[in-house]
């Protein structure tokens, strides 16, 4: 099942963590991420109102000012003209075991819908309640 989830799991008073989990019919990938809100509302923004014309696209990532590693991006893209999207998740996930990284990179697919929806839950992420989360698609990852 395509699906996509974003749960605060740390905060301070300038930028918050959060565990971002992707999961395509082939892939399932986790990633932490330091944040600002400023970066989520920018997300949700764009998601909200997605598309804005025909040939619309998103394209997302950590800024190099509130994340210690740029490890997350998000991009969306529209697969038909029936309202049918890409999600296009980069991840670069650390193996905490010999120190390596390792780059994931894999396509959601989702609707127009669910991402609009997801898009305007996505403000929850910002208040400072450790462990809010929401889901691309209401399921238990």
């Amino acid at each position: 099942m395509n699906n996509l989830s974003i749960e605060r799991i740390w905060q301070d008073n300038d930028f918050f963590e959060i565990r971002v989990t992707a999961v395509s019919q082939l892939v399932q990938a986790t990633t932490n991420v330091y944040i600002t809100d400023s970066d989520i509302l920018q997300l949700a923004n764009a998601l909200a109102t997605f598309p804005q014309k025909s040939d619309s696209e998103i394209s997302w990532q950590v800024s190099e000012s509130s994340a210690i590693q740029k490890n997350l991006s998000l991009k969306v893209l529209q697969k038909d003209k029936f309202g049918h999207l890409l999600v296009e998740v980069y991840m670069i996930i650390k193996d905490g075991d010999c120190g390596e990284n390792h780059h994931c990179c894999f396509y959601i697919q989702t609707e127009i819908g669910l991402l609009n929806t997801f898009g305007k839950r996505l403000s929850v992420i910002n208040e400072p309640n450790l462990g809010a989360k929401i889901t691309l698609v209401d399921d238990n990852i």
